[in-house]
């Protein structure tokens, strides 16, 4: 006879007890299963995996030689949502892109397979969006890029494809049109307003150095397209350079070589094309204000170098930084630390981390090491309660990290998934419960995961930044999608949960209100009252220390915490363990 049990807070076994073998005897030297699976159930909350449960396995207990063991052993929640993974076929070579495509009030997520399709797949069950999936000639070459909703609330998408041409499709999934690029493709579309009175292009550069410009209809902008006369293998960032209104390409080829290409002209602006970088870089470019003026810098990783370039607007050196590794992702920026200041963040091969001020000086700490090879882009969002920022990437060994500043894995990570997982996630709210949800694939599967705490704020929320792959974190182009997510009113987890003696209770307010937060115990009845009173908008944080009103300690167990403020109302779980 076996028996499961565990007594970790909020866990309930349901089925603790089976047999096994024929008629519960299992003879020497042989093996059997349990006839009857063991059950339990946990709270949607629960803080903390892997749990520790014991076998205790009994057999002969009237008999001379009795036996009994105690197998101790720890098993991992599966936050994959249900429905998925989807299989792709194979490494699908682009992040994903989530978003409400069809208007319907739901989140899609919108990715490319193996078998040349392009799915649009409801987030919560994996339905397939009427009109897909879009079946293509080959296989997609990079991420899928999406224009900003048009004014019927449709969105268009573009995408390179391995037999070298550029596609655009609609939310319908309708194909609208085919355009051959005439040589060879090895990174994926940008789509971005060039000036504020001009309709979205569409951007392609190919990797002899053909810089493809393109309306909805497919029709060349006027002097598109143009030859750059190198060899280019990553897409580029656009953000104006210069200050006069109209966005620029910045492009960087595979010698090194930098070209800043106004948009308007297709010729590079004064002071480019420079020899920028020692070595060339297949990871791309990202764009922002890295010192105290208003001019855009831009960062640069050279992959079998490892450098880390921050270049001025004019091409000059801001500073250089050597990594001691190859590099196989792309800088990113976002606040890590909640010090409403953004830190650079670029990830080695190695595995080794970097977080740096904008000037290039390493944080405390630095490198952090995860002990296995990476080629994953960062996201970093924060969701786990605390004031560190969880900087979420994958490794080639099959884990997904969201690694925080000072070293430790955010609650739940990692994630084991099944194979090599290089490609970046894309971070959202996919199903209206507040809790983050992220969308990456591996090398044969696409996954979408469910972690249960509340996001506070999205920092780098996929691929470049925004989905129209800009790569431009300082002024984002014309009605572009915002790189940091603007959150709302939201009540987010305790932290630590759980907790002895004290925990943190975080909420945001998307602007000033009356807020009350209190606090009540298994049967309902209030135990404390931390808040009522009027805050202005932001980020807020309450402390409880395990008193009641009077201020009297309560017992250990589950307490609920409720947040009101105008019609927003949310209750949440906390154990509280002595």
């Amino acid at each position: 006879t076996g028996v499961l049990r565990t007594n970790y807070p909020g866990v309930t076994m349901i089925d603790s007890i089976s047999t096994y073998g024929n008629g519960g005897w299992v003879y020497a030297a042989s093996s059997a299963w349990a006839n009857n699976p063991y059950r339990f159930s946990t709270i949607a909350e629960l803080p903390s995996e892997p749990i520790p449960f014991e076998l205790v396995i009994t057999s002969n207990n009237d008999n001379e030689y009795p036996y009994h063991k105690v197998i101790p052993m720890q098993l991992e929640l599966n936050l994959i949502q249900s429905g998925w993974p989807f299989d792709t076929g194979g490494a699908s070579q682009g992040s994903a892109i989530i978003a409400d495509i069809n208007n319907d009030g739901t989140k899609e997520v919108i990715f490319s397979d193996q078998a040349r399709n392009i799915q649009a797949r409801n987030a919560t069950n994996q339905s397939s969006l009427p009109g897909f999936p879009v079946s293509l000639d080959a296989p997609v070459i990079g991420s899928i890029a999406m224009s900003k909703a048009q004014n019927d609330g449709s969105r268009v998408f573009a995408a390179s494809l391995s037999n070298n041409t550029i596609v655009a499709f609609d939310s319908n999934g309708e194909i609208l049109f085919t355009q051959p690029a005439g040589a060879t493709l090895r990174s994926g579309p940008v789509i971005s307003k060039l000036q504020n009175s001009d309709e979205e292009k569409i951007a392609v550069v190919s990797q002899n150095g053909a810089l493809h410009v393109l309306d909805f209809n497919g029709n060349y902008a006027t002097n598109y397209p143009v030859s750059l006369g190198s060899i280019f293998v990553v897409q580029p960032a656009v953000a104006d350079m210069n200050g006069d209104g109209t966005m620029e390409f910045v492009l960087l080829a595979a010698d090194g070589s930098l070209n800043v290409i106004d948009s308007s002209t297709g010729t590079n602006i004064s002071g480019f094309p420079i020899a920028a970088t020692n070595g060339g870089s297949q990871n791309s470019l990202t764009i922002a204000n890295l010192d105290a003026d208003e001019e855009p810098e831009i960062l640069i990783a050279t992959s079998t170098t490892g450098l880390l370039y921050a270049l001025n607007h004019d091409g000059s050196v801001l500073f250089q930084k050597e990594i001691n590794s190859q590099i196989k992702s792309s800088p990113i920026i976002a606040d890590v630390n909640n010090d409403n200041n953004k830190e650079i963040i670029i990830i080695a091969s190695n595995g080794n981390i970097y977080v740096m001020n904008l000037d290039g000086t390493d944080l405390p700490g630095m490198p952090i090491s995860v002990g296995s090879s990476v080629e994953s882009t960062p996201v970093v969002a924060r969701f786990d309660g605390s004031d560190m920022a969880g900087i979420i990437f994958g490794d080639t060994t099959g884990k997904l990290h969201s690694v925080r500043i000072d070293g430790t894995e955010s609650p739940n990570f990692p994630i084991h998934l099944n194979g090599n997982v290089k490609i970046s996630a894309a971070l959202a709210d996919l199903d209206g419960d507040g809790d983050l949800d992220i969308a990456v694939p591996d090398n044969g599967q696409y996954y979408v995961i469910d972690v249960k705490r509340q996001i506070s704020g999205l920092e780098w929320l996929c691929h470049l930044g925004d989905y129209g792959r800009t790569g431009n974190a300082m002024n984002p182009v014309p009605n572009s999608d915002q790189i940091a997510e603007v959150v709302g009113t939201a009540l987010y987890g305790a932290f630590p949960n759980p907790f002895n003696p004290t925990t943190n209770i975080s909420f945001n307010l998307k602007e000033a209100a009356e807020v009350s937060l209190v606090i009540y115990n298994q049967k309902g009845q209030k135990v404390r009252s931390l808040i009522n009173a009027n805050l202005p908008s932001g980020k807020h944080q309450l402390t409880w220390n395990g008193t009641d009103d009077n201020g009297h300690g309560v017992a250990s167990g589950l307490y609920f915490y409720r947040m009101k403020s105008g019609k927003y109302s949310s209750t949440r779980k906390m154990i509280l363990m002595k």
